[in-house]
């Protein structure tokens, strides 16, 4: 995981408005390389030896009760990132047969989005068919999603390409939070800790669009994991020298109780639940 510095001091400056979308902007190219891709982490939760779950996934039943932009957007990254989830198992026959199944709610929502043109479903569906292909797949939904951005800044609805970027990001946690209490490991320990600073950005780059109730109820709800995540202790890496005068250089802790995880996935499935909730 690539760490960076975060920005959030300068958010306490007055600003214009076109410096303040430049801002933006930067923070989202930041957080866009930070932000740990779905195939990233689905290629975690596989190598510690946990089994193909379709339970965990959005069920894909629910894309046609999502009626508002908000919604829609929310639920895309949602799918996105089940998507990458499902195609790490392409030798689960079941999981295979469900990509196509999931890139159908996809394209659904991207068409009541009107950003189907984006999407080469022709590309996508036959690099879900060869998993050797899964770097190519990486590439064209990281370049969808510059395309998106770019639209929805277009249709002045900015706020929707952040809120599928919050969507795929709860989703990610969902998942990874369920599999590290089903069986715990510290990979993946270690990638949930470094998700508070991941999630401090996301709330930076939505709080552009807080005066939009459905942006402002989204922070709200972030804030809540927010705090919990407060009680994360983590410690520095240090250098010590030992008492032969060789330098020791000790990795850096992290502790996390479980009472802290389990609060974290309470949390993360009650905001999911909210998102993924048709008609909400």
């Amino acid at each position: 995981m690539k760490y960076i510095i975060t920005l959030f001091s300068l958010l306490t400056f007055c600003v214009s408005k076109t410096s303040a979308q430049s801002f933006e902007q930067q923070l989202l190219q930041n957080v866009m390389q930070t932000l740990p891709n779905s195939l990233e982490i689905s290629y975690l939760i596989k190598d510690v030896g946990i089994e193909f779950h379709k339970d965990l996934l959005n069920p894909v039943s629910n894309a046609q009760f999502y009626r508002t932009p908000a919604q829609q957007a929310l639920n895309l990254g949602v799918y996105s990132t089940d998507l990458g989830y499902i195609n790490i198992y392409h030798e689960n026959a079941k999981a295979k047969s469900q990509a196509f199944i999931h890139l159908t709610a996809v394209k659904r929502l991207a068409d009541s989005l009107h950003s189907v043109d984006l999407f080469n479903f022709e590309i996508i569906q036959r690099l879900v068919l060869h998993s050797n292909q899964l770097d190519s797949l990486f590439a064209i939904t990281n370049d969808i999603f510059a395309k998106l951005d770019k639209k929805f800044h277009e249709q002045k609805q900015p706020e929707l390409s952040l809120l599928s970027l919050a969507g795929g990001w709860v989703e990610s946690m969902y998942l990874t939070v369920s599999m590290d209490l089903e069986k715990p490991n510290k990979v993946l320990t270690h990638e949930i800790v470094s998700q508070k600073l991941i999630l401090e950005q996301i709330e930076a780059l939505l709080s552009f669009y807080d005066s939009k109730p459905y942006v402002h109820k989204m922070i709200m709800e972030l804030k809540k994991l927010h705090k919990i995540f407060d009680q994360v202790k983590t410690t520095k890496q240090v250098t010590r020298k030992r008492a032969d005068g060789t330098l020791v250089v000790e990795q850096q802790k992290e502790e996390i109780p479980m009472k802290v995880l389990k609060q974290i996935f309470q949390e993360v499935t009650v905001l999911r639940n909210q998102i993924i909730k048709p008609g909400n």
